[in-house]
């Protein structure tokens, strides 16, 4: 027995939206996919199993594999666009406080990554990284030093000293 999930129809309807979806024999369909097939007005018809498939056809695992994979990269790639995103909101909220200067760097970083979500649309690599005229090695010790620096524990301990109370 098949499962139908809502990230699987989301894929097809996004690609080809229809009106019909017939569903397999064998095959049942989760409630979150039956609620984007009634929200988008899409009939769901249930295919009558035929006399002559007695033989029950196992999913294939490489099938399966594909399926996964698929799901995982639709999660990537929405993740990657509400992070391009909040680049963005940042730059314009900094704008809009008067810091023009950090909010064009944010800019810079969020079409960075909109490179970044680019390449991984087209399965290539990304362009190198160029930040405030850093090299690759440079941003990467940088993040090794601020990962050190940033702990919990530090950002309480400034934040204590930033408002005068005892350490």
């Amino acid at each position: 027995m098949r499962f139908v999930t809502e990230m699987e129809l989301r894929e097809i309807y996004k690609t080809n939206p229809f009106v019909t979806y017939v569903l397999a024999p064998d095959t049942k369909i989760t409630p979150g996919a039956r609620q984007f097939l009634v929200d988008r007005r899409v009939a769901l018809v249930q295919a009558e199993p035929q006399l002559d498939e007695v033989v029950e056809a196992k999913p294939d695992q490489s099938s399966q594999l594909e399926q996964q994979e698929s799901w995982s990269t639709l999660r990537l790639r929405g993740s990657m666009d509400r992070i391009e995103a909040t680049f963005f909101l940042t730059a314009l909220e900094l704008l809009h406080y008067g810091d023009a200067v950090l909010s064009e760097e944010v800019m810079a970083l969020g079409r960075y990554f909109r490179n970044v979500r680019k390449a991984e649309l087209e399965k290539t690599a990304p362009s190198d990284i160029q930040f405030w005229g850093w090299t690759e090695e440079e941003i990467k010790n940088a993040l090794r030093i601020w990962k050190n620096a940033l702990t919990p524990a530090n950002l309480i301990w400034e934040w204590k000293k930033e408002k005068n109370w005892p350490c």
